[in-house]
């Protein structure tokens, strides 16, 4: 009887459960998303939140929030957001430090969102209001979506999966609002749209209300 041959098994390539994740979940009945995260190894989790690892991939996701049409949506609302910002700036220059720093200068210091002083208040201050259950549930579906999406490079996956595990994390880990980074990067880009909404309004209004050249026609 002639022995029988090993048959040598191939070894996962790196990364490969990030790669394939997305494929396991769609033969579940759980969401895409969940799933996904539950398929990883402690390895893989604990890997993903590595500090440059984690950088790299919310910079990864900061890439994809800004390029896919899918995820437009997962912003901050304009109006909810400006509300919030005068609100907090109203509460600051009451504050005693506000009406401190008015009296030695004369006037209200404007409030600087993008910098650095201030932002981290401003994040944890905002942020609780901001995030609600309906924004929570459209951020998971986007995601989700993106996830399926086959033009995903294995940089893209790991990005997304990052943005999926934070997101279960503060529902399974009760993990505080003001202390997930996936809010703090949707809040900055939602600050930079508003921003840049502003400036090309700005922009419109000063090019209405400047006079015609000598010999140029107005425009209608």
């Amino acid at each position: 009887m002639k022995p029988r041959k090993k048959t040598r098994k191939s070894r996962p390539q790196p990364g490969h459960k990030y790669v394939h994740a997305e494929v396991g979940a769609r033969r579940s009945a759980q969401p895409l998303g969940e799933n996904a995260i539950r398929s990883l190894s402690k390895a893989d989790v604990s890997r993903l939140l590595e500090p440059g690892v984690l950088r790299a991939n919310l910079k990864g996701l900061a890439e994809l929030l800004t390029s896919r049409s899918g995820l437009a949506e997962v912003r901050f609302g304009p109006e909810a957001l400006s509300g919030q910002l005068r609100a907090y700036r109203e509460r600051s220059e009451r504050s005693p430090a506000g009406q401190q720093r008015r009296a030695a200068q004369g006037t209200a210091e404007p409030l600087d969102v993008r910098g650095e002083a201030c932002h981290n208040e401003i994040v944890a201050a905002l942020l609780p209001s901001l995030v609600t259950p309906r924004l929570v549930d459209r951020t998971r579906r986007a995601l989700e979506r993106c996830l399926s999406d086959p033009r995903n490079t294995k940089k893209d996956v790991k990005s997304l999966l990052t943005g999926l595990f934070l997101l279960q994390s503060q529902k399974d880990d009760r993990l505080p609002t003001s202390d997930n980074p996936l809010w703090e990067l949707i809040f900055n880009l939602s600050i930079s749209d508003l921003f840049s909404a502003q400036e090309r309004l700005d922009g419109l209004v000063e090019e209405e209300s400047t006079p015609p050249k000598p010999g140029e026609c107005s425009k209608p």
